[in-house]
Order: structure tokens, then sequence, then C-alpha cells
């Protein structure tokens, strides 16, 4: 009878150690993990916001014009321009979708992203995209 209880007691002490050191482990593991996978997002989330910075600038550089025509446009036009503080994925939609139809209005058969003369415009390329940008901000508020 006392080697079935020292036996007993050697397999609870046995397993009651397994359980001490698979749940450090598991533990430890789970930390590590943790620590090195909010080191990966935030170097991922630096270089996104690298590359964004760097997309910017080269936008600046190539267009210049346009940016000081489009920031001219805002500084003259501000007070009219009503995009409302919680403006949303319906009414993105609905701008861009209004956008796209006076586009394809004022420059039928071409796409959006080419350099376009407007009839009455101040700066090249500008003009008629100034307009249609009023006007699609303005239908969707």
């Amino acid at each position: 009878m006392n080697t079935t209880q020292k036996g007993h007691g050697l397999l609870l002490r046995f397993g009651m150690i397994f359980l001490v050191f698979t749940v450090v482990t598991l533990l430890i593991a789970g930390g590590t993990t943790y620590v090195n996978q909010t080191r990966i997002y935030q170097e991922q989330q630096e270089k996104n916001l690298q590359n964004i910075a760097e997309y910017l600038s080269i936008v600046l550089q190539t267009d210049s014009m346009d940016f000081a025509a489009y920031q001219r446009f805002f500084l003259q036009h501000s007070q009219e321009m009503r995009v409302p503080v919680n403006f949303g994925d319906a009414e993105l939609a609905a701008s861009k979708e209004r956008f796209e139809s006076l586009f394809a209005e004022t420059y039928p058969g071409r796409v959006p992203g080419g350099r376009y003369r407007h009839r009455g415009s101040d700066a090249p390329g500008a003009g008629g995209l100034r307009s249609l940008l009023s006007r699609a901000f303005s239908a969707a508020v």
C-alpha cells in the first residue's frame, strides 16, 4: 500500500511540474510573439507612412502648378465648400459618383487623371476640374 501511495504521489508531482512547465512555456511564447508582432506592425506602419510621404512629395514636385492652383482655389472658395465632419462612406460614394458623371459630361471619352483644359479656366489643367470638384462636393452635402 505504501508503494502505491508513493507511486501516485510521484505521478501527481510529475503531472503538476509538467503542467506548470507547460503554462510557463506558453506564457513566455505568447508574450514573445506579441512583442514581436507589435514591433513588425509598427515597422510596417512607419514604412507605409514613408511611402505615402514619398508619393506626396513626388506628386507635389511633378504637379506643383496644379497643387498651387488647387490650393489657391481652396483658399479663395473655402467658405463655399461645405464638407461635413461626418463625411462617411455613403457621402463619399455619392460625391464620387457625381464627380464621375460631371467629368463624363465635361470631358466625353476621357478618364480622370489627365491634363485637360476647360473653357473659362485660369490655370492649365485645373479650371474645369475645379468647378467639377466644387459641384460634386456641393451635391453630396
